[in-house]
């Protein structure tokens, strides 16, 4: 499946109206794939609609989703999606579907539906308020699914986003299997308003365990032993006008339970809050792990003087993927001339631009420069995507290049790219 770039492209949409509930909690963030300020692509995106493959062959009617887990209890509140739309004939909707999950990681049956109509002339976020305000639990898998009543009359793309990179499903409807894809995601956020916590009727001498009051939320949620890396720490609180916000802090919790204090959180537009007074605190920290392991983290918070703690929080620390071990590899395949060898170590998409490109260099040219390559070092690693620098010499002068590697399907680490 490849994304498409954005042509000649004409949008509009028709904004759902809300049927709106009263709560005693503001709305909040329960997914977003946006970057800050609900940033995206605006160059290219996933393809729903007719996509015709070559000429005088089968149209494809294609379809694209994307999954999340609530790490609380919601209702739903709104659907927000950044779309390029594209179509000949006038009167022509897109959809935006909530669905629960199959039970084979896969959309399912729809929780509610909404559609956009019109034409406009830029690419934009779209948003639809729900009106049936279906109930989100926490931790289970949920889908946005992006389609058509008419998938032979409308063509979009579902513009992504850079800052998030994970896996969508798409599919041609005349297949009913989704495939499964690691790539940068479609840009999309979710909104609910936290939700009571459904709990078993009790006898009157059993007393019902506190409904955390917060939540918290790595990005990512792992990271890899012996490797650099960033997280952003983002604890969500429900409003109230006891709590202190300069007590909101970041604990390590030990096997014991012991709490060790790690740093405070913040809600003021800065240490990677991206919005002041909505309730959401962050941090960004720079664990430094060794070995593999899972850590638990809670939050806590002062309220009028009493001191409560969310529920535990697990960060887990992967075994070191050894990609300095598969950099080895592919140096020794390229400095012995086994160009077949080298390119084996590519995502297969890949391969054939990097045989075309290697070819026409040379590959004696190649195999001197690559006994040159040396200093090889990581700038950054997370899920599904690192990042390295390495020097070679080329023509007697030395240059610093980038090598982009991603995590696929089959759990196996390729190269993406190599930029000198």
């Amino acid at each position: 499946m490849i994304k498409w770039s954005v042509c000649f492209l004409y949008v509009a949409v028709s904004i759902l109206s809300a049927l709106c509930t009263s709560s005693a909690f503001a709305s909040q963030i329960v997914y977003s794939t946006f970057g800050p300020g609900q940033s995206y692509n605006q160059e290219s995106g996933w393809p729903v609609g007719f996509l015709p493959v070559i000429p005088g062959g089968e149209t494809q009617k294609m379809e694209t989703a994307v999954s999340f887990k609530p790490t609380r209890d919601y209702t739903l509140d709104s659907i927000a999606v950044a779309v390029h739309f594209n179509t000949r004939s006038s009167g022509v909707t897109f959809t935006v579907s909530l669905a629960h999950d199959s039970g084979a990681n896969s959309p399912g049956t729809n929780m509610e539906k909404f559609s956009f109509n019109g034409m406009a002339g830029q690419s934009k976020v779209y948003s639809a308020s729900s009106s049936l305000h279906p109930r989100l639990k926490a931790g289970q898998q949920y889908w946005v699914v992006m389609s058509s009543d008419d998938l032979n009359r409308v063509f979009l793309e579902w513009l992504d986003t850079a800052s998030s990179r994970g896996i969508l499903a798409y599919r041609n409807t005349s297949v009913t299997k989704w495939t499964l894809k690691r790539a940068d995601m479609p840009a999309l956020e979710v909104r609910g308003t936290p939700a009571a916590v459904e709990r078993p009727s009790q006898s009157s001498s059993e007393s019902a365990p506190p409904t955390p009051q917060m939540t918290l939320l790595f990005s990512p949620s792992s990271i890899y032993a012996g490797m650099p890396a960033k997280i952003r720490a983002v604890a969500t609180l429900d409003s109230d006008p006891a709590l202190v916000p300069s007590s909101v802090s970041l604990y390590r919790v030990d096997d014991n339970g012991k709490q060790t204090f790690i740093d405070n959180l913040h809600d003021d537009g800065t240490h990677g809050d991206a919005v002041a007074n909505d309730n959401m605190f962050v941090n960004i920290l720079s664990p430094a792990e060794n070995q593999p392991r899972i850590i638990t983290y809670q939050v806590s918070a002062s309220y009028g003087g009493v001191q409560k703690s969310s529920l535990p929080t697990h960060l887990v620390v992967k075994p070191n993927p050894n990609l300095e071990g598969l950099w080895a590899g592919f140096v020794s395949k390229m400095v012995n001339r086994d160009l077949s060898g080298a390119l084996l170590f590519f995502r297969e998409e890949r391969q054939a631009k990097y045989r075309a490109s290697y070819e026409n260099v040379g590959i004696d040219k190649l195999s001197n420069s690559f006994q040159t390559a040396r200093n090889l070092s990581c700038r950054r690693i997370y899920e599904g995507e690192a990042e390295y620098n390495f020097t070679i010499t080329i023509n007697g002068k030395d240059y610093v290049a980038t090598m982009i590697l991603y995590l696929e399907l089959d759990n196996a680490w390729r190269i993406n790219s190599l930029v000198f």
